[in-house]
């Protein structure tokens, strides 16, 4: 199955995307992303432990604005 690209994710607009899709897009492992999402490291989504495991939510939208950097105000880095 090939990779979704962050266009495809534009056009499609699901309304959460999954660690499986997420991670290749930013270029980082889905351990990374995993533990980053646990740990609030980003502005997109969460991770949270419900019945002895974790449970993970992306918000596609969100998503797509901070892969865009449009947290930053459109300035490019």
């Amino acid at each position: 199955m090939p990779e979704t690209t962050l266009e495809q994710l534009k056009k499609e607009m699901p309304p959460s995307i999954t660690i499986q899709i997420a991670a290749p897009i930013m270029g980082v492992s889905q351990q990374f992303l995993r533990f980053a999402l646990r740990d609030g490291r980003f502005p997109f989504g969460v991770g949270q432990m419900m019945d002895k495991q974790y449970e993970y939510y992306i918000n596609t939208k969100r998503f797509i604005a901070y892969m865009e950097a449009r947290d930053l105000g459109g300035q490019a880095i």
